[in-house]
């Protein structure tokens, strides 16, 4: 809870004074959202022309929250020159998404001032001070008539005018129509409540159609498209964010019927492509042991949901049919556990095909056919669950390109100093509020921010950790333990063992120790770009094989979690090929994911990859799609969830620094 007072007499809280510019203002209202952010959703602000003739442009990724009795506040007069105060008391609540405060002249919305991100302390009061101004682009209050009173407002648009970042745009709206189109949630008009006037694809219980991609290397479920204030057009199918195995819909052509029961279809190859999973049998019943479909997390990314359907029954957490019930669920580390509960078909040779949709965390998903074959020879039910193998890697690079494909890379703003050249290698710490990267080779510099929505401040050189311009030395890559705490990085300074090697330096608060040799690592060959795990038990960096091939390859090291010991000098991880430079390798928290370059066949330049270690077992690398130009891309740095990817890329000629998210 959050509650209003007069003063600051309880353990803690925020104290807000709000000062108007324009003498005009006479009233000064607060409105108040709540913790989460819908990142990725859509609203408009009033720009350009939309549906009914109101005028509007899109905004992504805004903060929403609704305007009712518990989260607007009293209003309080303020005269010219004056300050409103407004107290608030930690009673539960322990963070705001955001405070929006708006000056009124009489009903009329002339000025506002927005925070984000603002923690309510303990104990203590936080004071912060508000200066109102006129926004970038008008707020607006939108209604069945035009003007209103701000009083009856449907919504209110708020835009922060000291930055440019998405979440900068915050909207105050009812209960019920939080996207303000006029349309209450439950309207059956009301298509997507996240976005004025917006669109979804078809739901999994609205599923008419597979469909492929323009450029025929994806397939999805499909469906009739629905649009605000539109029923779902008859006959239309656009593409959900479900991706299935390309083979598939061959086979199908395009049936979804087909795919969610692949054992109707007479083409025997179709069943390969669904999993065969043993269905046990005892007394002409079907075993309730689970199947285990062990699928693993897909290119890093975990799963959240699963549902299964067949070709006569919607997706939902279990099917009935005459004479079973199939259940699905999921657990940790993306198994699906598959029940099956009633009496086995009569015949030994008998089927039962359908479908899983998984969810995963970046808000795409995966649908893939499973085979349940009669087993009769298992004699008896265990209890025990039963293993089926379920590898979404051995479906083909285009579904796993299609289930975790990232956004357009964009150049991250304020990060080339002046009187610098190229910027590259970034690394972030866990909490992602530090940024490091390497200038022209030589000097490590470092940014921060104070919440990973806001902006990267001005970035600051590091002297304890670069090799000064004009000293003949070079640092040119440089890797941040997950913690902060450890910098890996690869110069040719003294003492090195040979051209370029991987030194270490470890900080207490700021203040860096010399960067020192991994003596028992480095050799008189080229060791570069070092990155750790987690627990700083797996070490992955490049190394330059000897003559008469000298091409750079991944080599991973290992040693005891929380240890301090040497590292090992390392064994070599299959790469991309025998000719190919494989390098800048970055490992993800967990240990199981690496991220690297390499100019291999087929790329245009260096280009980024990935690929997967469970135990010693490493996947085949995969390029990543939609993060590649004409020129290079390097120095992969991406987060522990891995949604968030910042890389170098010369694209535009010097070498900048992007990010990419999904």
């Amino acid at each position: 809870m959050l509650a209003v007072a007069a003063s600051a007499c309880a353990d803690g809280g925020l104290v807000i004074e709000v000062t108007p510019t324009d003498p005009m203002v006479d009233s000064v209202r607060l409105y108040l959202g709540g913790p989460d952010r819908t990142e990725g959703v859509t609203l408009d602000l009033p720009i350009g022309s939309g549906p009914n003739g109101v005028v509007h442009g899109q905004v992504t990724g805004v903060t929403s929250f609704p305007r009712d009795a518990n989260n607007e506040l009293d209003v309080q007069a303020v005269k010219a020159g004056g300050t409103a105060k407004f107290v608030l008391v930690r009673d539960g609540v322990t963070d705001l998404g955001a405070v929006v405060a708006v000056g009124f002249a009489g009903t009329e919305i002339r000025e506002v001032a927005t925070l984000f991100d603002v923690h309510l302390p303990a104990t203590r009061f936080d004071q912060y001070s508000l200066t109102l101004a006129p926004p970038a682009r008008p707020p607006v209050a939108w209604s069945d008539r035009s003007p209103v009173p701000a009083s009856e407002a449907t919504c209110i648009g708020i835009t922060d005018p000291a930055t440019k970042h998405p979440f900068s745009a915050s909207y105050i709206v009812t209960p019920d129509d939080p996207d303000c189109d006029g349309l209450a949630g439950d309207d059956p008009a009301e298509c997507n409540n996240a976005a004025w006037f917006g669109k979804r694809p078809a739901s999994l219980e609205e599923l008419t159609c597979l469909i492929g991609d323009a450029m025929q290397s994806s397939c999805y479920l499909g469906g009739p498209e629905c649009i605000d204030g539109k029923p779902p057009m008859p006959g239309q199918c656009v593409p959900t964010h479900y991706c299935v195995p390309k083979a598939v819909c061959s086979a199908c052509a395009g049936k979804l019927t087909c795919a969610q029961d692949i054992t109707t279809n007479p083409t025997a190859s179709i069943l390969g492509f669904g999993f065969d999973c043993p269905l046990a049998i005892e007394n002409g019943n079907a075993c309730e042991d689970e199947l285990v479909l062990t699928m693993g997390p897909i290119d890093g990314l975990n799963c959240t949901a699963a549902l299964i359907g067949d070709a006569t029954h919607p997706f939902a957490d279990h099917i009935d049919l005459p004479e079973q019930s199939i259940y699905v669920k999921i657990d940790d580390g993306c198994r699906l556990r598959v029940q099956v509960k009633g009496k086995a078909p009569d015949s030994n040779t008998a089927t039962i095909g359908l479908m899983v949709a998984v969810d995963l965390e970046n808000g795409r998903g995966v649908a893939v056919p499973i085979v349940l074959k009669v087993d009769r020879a298992s004699g008896q039910c265990t209890g025990t669950p039963k293993t089926c193998a379920f590898d979404a890697a051995a479906l083909g690079p285009s579904l796993l390109d299609c289930a975790t494909s990232w956004s357009p890379p964009m150049a991250v703003p304020g990060l080339v100093p002046a009187g610098v050249s190229n910027v590259r290698s970034p690394t972030v710490t866990r909490d992602g509020l530090e940024l490091f990267f390497v200038a022209d080779d030589t000097e490590v510099w470092r940014s921060i921010r104070s919440s990973r929505i806001d902006p990267w401040h001005a970035p600051e050189r590091v002297l304890a950790l670069g090799t000064q311009t004009g000293s003949g030395f070079k640092t040119t890559v440089a890797r941040i333990s997950p913690d902060g705490g450890t910098m890996y990085l690869a110069s040719n300074r003294l003492p090195t063992m040979g051209g370029s090697d991987v030194f270490v330096a470890r900080r207490t608060s700021l203040v860096w120790s010399p960067p020192a040799p991994l003596l028992d690592l480095n050799t008189q060959n080229d060791e570069t770009g070092a990155s750790v795990d987690g627990t700083e038990s797996l070490l992955v960096f490049d190394r330059v094989l000897d003559d008469p091939i000298s091409v750079r390859k991944l080599f991973l090291t290992t040693r005891a979690p929380g240890s301090t010991a040497p590292w090992p000098a390392g064994t070599q991880i299959p790469g991309t090929g025998p000719m190919a430079n494989d390098l800048n390798p970055h490992i993800t928290e967990s240990g199981r994911n690496f991220y690297f370059a390499s100019d291999s066949v087929g790329t245009a330049g260096l280009e980024l990859f990935t690929l997967e270690r469970t135990g010693n077992t490493f996947t085949v690398p995969r390029r990543i799609p939609g993060l590649s130009s004409p020129q290079d891309e390097s120095d992969p740095w991406v987060s522990a969830d891995q949604r968030e990817i910042y890389f170098a890329s010369n694209r535009t000629g010097a070498w900048r620094i992007y990010r990419a998210t999904r």
